[in-house]
């Protein structure tokens, strides 16, 4: 324990039969007890109080009294407890009356709720329930902004990373913070991680000053569209591969504020009109080419226009659809002439927009840098760059839906729009240049023009 953050507990052994929360005005300001992180067994829970003596300096922006407002948004029932209703689970737990948490209302939503008044004035263009249930959170983020200082939505830990990605889209020059988490333990478990999750996620959206998407899991804050889910096992589920982390509990919380989006200069507004016809192909070098054909070929109607089903006059303009294909490296497939052919048919016939990523964890996409790649130049293939495949998805769904294509949307795709990509300028810096003693060291200097 160092001496700048030194930690007291007492531990009352009667029980705390009052169950209310002290008035927040009345009580001493002291700073955030971070204590209350920390697993505690089961009995200890109802009779804990904290003291936390840290200085200033290490407090890093947060303040000594919480009063602001969080409203938590439970996407399923039984996400966090098979027994007890996360509202109830709150409302009697003693670690959430804490003085330096925020104040909270717990709107526990199922899906065919969401799906219901989703279904009301729906303006995407989705067959897929999911997506639904996307654009009935963000309509109802929409619907409580104004009333709450930040939101906690609590999701199935298997889409987290997905429906992160697409909040951080839709919920356009967003100022609050929006946090999602999770647990891979249900708060019923002796040993779980549903309540240190949901204490730090509370923390995070009423007092950080982080107002964007994020995910908040393992004492660890990662922006919401650089998340993937790494660990099925682990309390350690999610990583950010191409992005340090926002910020991570510790005896202090430790915000990297170089990090953070800028504020929006324009207002708040939702954006629910997402594309849904996408689809992730993840290429092998045995994947067949008739099968890649068969799923890029297609008019979205179930024709094929090579095989001349029925008159011109018959057959209906071919339907655009978004593809995200996963390639070896920085964007390398296997160098055939029908691989190309087929890329190209796709595009210029068949009205796919086809993004391509890498299938390394970490790394850019850029097709230029081996003759692999370059085969494919002027294809009008979209790259990726270190985007997260999630995150791929979601900004595809996103840019079709305001309906971009074609140039102006590779254009668009290129662009960091919510700090889902890292710019090219400064991948370049992280470049080392090998000209100078062993010449042009996998392509690396022709790519970025030296």
């Amino acid at each position: 324990m160092t001496s700048s953050a030194r930690h007291s507990l007492s531990f009352d052994s009667s029980p705390d039969t009052s169950k209310t929360r002290t008035p927040r005005r009345s009580q001493k300001k002291s700073p955030l007890p971070i204590n209350i992180l920390q697993r505690l067994p089961l009995s200890f829970s109802s009779s804990l109080h904290l003291q936390l003596i840290e200085e200033k300096d290490n407090i890093d922006g947060i303040e000594e009294q919480c009063d602001t407002k969080v409203l938590v948004i439970e996407m399923a029932r039984n996400i966090m407890s098979e027994y007890t209703p996360l509202s109830d689970f709150l409302a009697n737990d003693a670690d959430f009356q804490h003085y330096a948490l925020p104040r909270t209302k717990v709107i526990d939503v199922a899906p065919s709720q969401l799906q219901k008044s989703s279904n009301k004035n729906n303006d995407s263009s989705s067959a897929s329930s999911q997506l639904d249930n996307y654009v009935a959170l963000a309509k109802l983020i929409d619907q409580f902004y104004y009333e709450y200082d930040g939101f906690v939505i609590v999701e199935k830990v298997s889409k987290l990373a997905y429906a992160a990605s697409y909040l951080s889209f839709m919920l356009e020059n967003l100022c609050k913070a929006v946090v999602f988490t999770s647990s891979t333990n249900k708060l019923d478990a002796a040993f779980n991680d549903a309540k240190m999750n949901l204490i730090s996620s509370l923390i995070i959206a009423g007092r950080s000053g982080i107002n964007e998407v994020t995910v908040c899991f393992d004492r660890t804050v990662y922006r919401g569209n650089r998340t993937i889910r790494h660990d099925q096992a682990s309390h350690a589920a999610f990583e950010s591969p191409n992005m340090k982390a926002l910020a991570q509990f510790g005896t202090a919380l430790i915000i990297n504020k170089s990090m953070l989006l800028p504020v929006p200069k324009r207002g708040f507004k939702v954006f629910t009109r997402m594309f849904s016809d996408i689809i992730v192909l993840y290429l092998t070098p045995c994947t067949s080419f008739a099968l890649l054909r068969y799923l890029l070929c297609c008019d979205g109607h179930g024709n094929d226009k090579n095989k001349g089903r029925g008159s011109s006059q018959e057959q209906k303009a071919p339907r655009s659809r978004g593809v995200v294909i996963s390639l070896y490296g920085a964007g390398n497939a296997p160098q055939s002439p029908a691989l190309k052919q087929i890329l190209v048919d796709s595009i210029d016939v068949y009205g796919c927009n086809i993004v391509i990523t890498t299938q390394c964890t970490k790394g850019h996409v850029n097709m230029s840098v081996y003759a692999a790649g370059n085969y494919f130049h002027g294809v009008g293939l979209i790259n990726g760059h270190d985007m997260t495949i999630e995150a791929c998805v979601a900004k595809l769904a996103y840019l079709m839906g305001k309906g971009l294509k074609g140039s102006e949307l590779r254009h668009r795709f290129a662009q960091d729009m919510n700090g889902e990509l890292t710019p090219m300028h400064l991948i370049k810096g992280r470049i080392v240049d090998y000209k100078r003693n062993k010449g042009d060291h996998h392509g690396v200097n022709n790519v970025f023009g030296k």
